[in-house]
């Protein structure tokens, strides 16, 4: 998928999209493809161009007033996915390959919020470097493992958070566990490259953060230089 963001780009883009309108006899597979695959193609897409940078120095010409436009967003978005769409029978609106329009509004405002706020961006750090191991297994933790503790706590919101907790204290351990059995270099040997986490966001606002990611940049194709000159000897 990368490839084919980057080699057609906003092509391959419209053309993820369209599939988010099926006829209407189509396969499960079908299903569980055109869920997903915009949302990540467009994820891609946004890395690869800044994408997420750029909407951001746009949106602090507004000032302070762009988080009341966001917020106002998320609320928005969720009141057309719970009632409008149920309501009125919309199916697009309600159907999960949409998904991707209210999670967007979503990550803007959180990436806004810790470009102005330096805890809640070291706060976002630090989950950012468990939260593909929550992705992994938080299935198992409330489905096959814990469901009935998990669930006992009758909230919504409670059960999110004590599910996250739980989820991170196995991700610390998991991370542990790597660190001694020496899980990183022996990926760095198999892969050839140096594995570090690198936080793209500068703490001290937009050029401080695009400055990183063009310095990243720089790096990654330094090293895929060296590994064709490598090759080709």
């Amino acid at each position: 998928m990368h490839y084919l963001v980057r080699k057609f780009g906003l092509w391959f883009l419209c053309a993820c999209f369209l599939l988010n309108f099926p006829p209407q006899e189509v396969t499960k597979w079908f299903l569980v493809l055109n869920v997903w695959l915009f949302a990540f193609s467009l994820g891609i897409y946004l890395a690869r161009s800044n994408g997420l940078v750029k909407i951001s120095l746009m949106l602090k010409r507004i000032g302070y007033f762009r988080f009341l436009v966001l917020g106002g967003g998320v609320l928005l978005s969720i009141f057309i996915r719970q009632y409008v769409a149920i309501e009125y029978q919309i199916d697009f609106l309600w159907r999960q390959g949409f998904d991707w329009i209210y999670g967007s509004i979503i990550i803007l405002l959180v990436f806004e919020i810790t470009q102005s706020w330096q805890y809640g961006q070291r706060v976002l750090a630090f989950l950012g470097r468990h939260l593909f191991n929550v992705f992994l297994f938080h299935t198992f933790i409330f489905y096959y493992y814990w469901p009935d503790f998990i669930y006992s706590f009758s909230n919504p919101g409670l059960i999110f958070l004590v599910l996250l907790a739980i989820c991170i204290l196995v991700s610390i351990s998991i991370e542990y566990a790597k660190k001694f059995l020496k899980f990183e270099p022996i990926l760095q040997k198999i892969d050839g490259i140096q594995m570090k986490d690198r936080f793209f966001i500068g703490l001290n606002g937009q050029n401080d953060s695009i400055g990183n990611i063009l310095k990243m940049r720089n790096r990654n194709r330094a090293s895929k230089n060296k590994r064709k000159h490598k090759k080709t000897r």
